[in-house]
């Protein structure tokens, strides 16, 4: 399976310890190079340094322009990464934007959130519970709704 992934996505997961799971869960992560760009551009601490080794064969430099949706109001981040699920026919967009999320469905692009590849990991077993990396990440600068909490701590069993 083939996932497509945002940066914020891959920030949260790499402030939670996470990201390994993209690669457990996945048999391919790509980003489009907009994406790179935005996170080694992002204020340098560990998780910084972790994405680009994470990603340095993983980033796929191709002109996407015109398969770019016009008119919307995503960063371009977003918006390639859309495009690049479209182009390489992947299986999941990781993409946690409210609103990159619905401009995504409505065009047929299947999503995935952080929390999502979370809760995967404890149905594969790779881990035994899900709320300690909700917990590190409510300790870090990442905003999860309660109302997000509550629903995937329902699905993982452990409220």
């Amino acid at each position: 399976m083939l996932v497509i992934a945002n940066s914020s996505n891959l920030i949260a997961l790499a402030k939670c310890n996470g990201i390994k799971f993209l690669d457990i869960l996945f048999t391919k992560v790509k980003v489009p190079e907009a994406v790179y760009i935005e996170i080694c551009n992002t204020e340098k601490n560990p998780e910084t340094e972790i994405l680009k080794g994470f990603l340095s064969d993983k980033v796929v430099k191709e002109d996407i322009n015109k398969y770019l949706i016009r008119g919307v109001n995503l960063g371009r981040g977003e918006l390639e990464a859309i495009a690049l699920y479209k182009i390489l026919n992947a299986d999941f967009l990781l993409i946690d934007d409210k609103k990159a999320r619905k401009i995504a469905r409505l065009n047929n692009v299947k999503v995935i959130g952080s929390l999502g590849v979370i809760l995967k990991a404890k149905e594969k077993e790779i881990i035994q519970q899900v709320k300690p990396y909700i917990e590190s990440l409510l300790k870090s600068n990442i905003r999860i709704s309660k109302e997000l909490i509550k629903k995937v701590l329902q699905l993982a069993r452990e409220e």
